[in-house]
Order: structure tokens, then C-alpha cells, then sequence
């Protein structure tokens, strides 16, 4: 027969490693969040009504190229810069800095968080991230590109109903 002290042990034992779970989700998913330290995290609907109503905004995907225009394709308009290159394409972008909203775009939004990151340290002011990236993008069935764009500066801005033409 099973006595209350082993019951209560194996209890405890559950009960510790669920919590345990928790606490590495919360360290892994929630943590960045907090520690960019601005509205950083964006829903695609947001990211929608931004670049509507403002033609300032820069989207900025840090896949790299093959992801860029692979399987999920990319968003109209986006500039790609994949995060190895980051660092270079920052610092010559120095009226970007003050001039432009920059929203970071990766396949989920953990190299998108990282990357704000960096551009924060690089002086970039107004910095968010695309909430679940790219996969939040096409499951909220938003408009994709698939082949590769020229990535021109003059051709960044997100914005009016071409950029946001809703997926069958």
C-alpha cells in the first residue's frame, strides 16, 4: 500500500517541475520582451495601421536571404538585412536612426528581438519587433512576397492598401 508521504513527495516532485517549466518559458519568451525596453512588440494588425499612417516606417527583416525568399516569403516592401549583417548596416545608417521607425521581422521574433537589441545600442530610437514574425504574418493572413526585392531605400515604405492586401 502507497503511504500519504510518498503521495505528498511525487506531488511535490510535479509540482516542481511544472513550475520549473514555467519559470524557463518565462526566461526564455517573456525576459527580451522586458529587457528592450520600449513598445516593442507589435501585432501584424498594428504593424498594419503603422505603415498606413506612417510613411517613416522601415521594415526591416534580419532573415537570411534564402529565408528572405523561401516558404514564407517576406512582406511587401521590406528590406532585407540578415542579423550577420546587422552590425555593418547599422552604422552606416545613421539617418535612419532619428528619421525612420524600424520594425524587426524574423521567422518568429527571437533574432528580431535580438536585433533591436543591437540597434538600440547603436542609437536607433524608434525600434519595435513583429509579434510572432513572419509565421503570426501569414497565419493572420497577411500579403507576402516571394522573390527577391531590391531592397532600395526609396522603396521601404510600407504603406496604403498594396501592403496590406489580405491572402486568400
Amino acid at each position: 500500500m502507497v503511504d500519504e508521504a510518498q503521495i505528498t513527495m511525487t506531488s511535490v516532485k510535479g509540482f516542481a517541475l511544472v513550475m520549473a517549466v514555467a519559470f524557463i518559458y518565462l526566461v526564455v519568451r517573456l525576459l527580451p520582451r522586458l529587457l528592450l525596453g520600449f513598445k516593442a512588440y507589435l501585432s501584424p494588425e498594428e504593424v498594419v495601421q503603422l505603415m498606413q499612417s506612417d510613411d517613416q516606417v522601415l521594415l526591416l527583416d534580419v532573415r537570411s536571404s534564402s529565408e528572405f525568399s523561401g516558404e514564407l516569403g517576406h512582406i511587401p516592401k521590406a528590406l532585407n538585412v540578415p542579423l550577420n549583417q546587422l552590425k555593418s548596416w547599422s552604422d552606416n545608417a545613421a539617418e535612419i536612426q532619428q528619421l525612420r521607425h524600424v520594425i524587426l521581422v524574423c521567422r518568429t521574433d527571437a533574432r528580431a528581438a535580438f536585433a533591436g537589441r543591437m540597434l538600440r545600442r547603436a542609437g536607433f530610437t524608434r525600434v519595435s519587433v513583429l509579434s510572432g514574425g513572419m509565421t503570426a504574418w501569414v497565419d493572420d493572413s497577411r500579403s507576402v512576397e516571394m522573390q527577391r526585392s531590391t531592397g532600395q531605400l526609396s522603396n521601404l515604405r510600407g504603406s496604403g492598401e498594396a501592403s496590406r492586401k489580405q491572402n486568400p
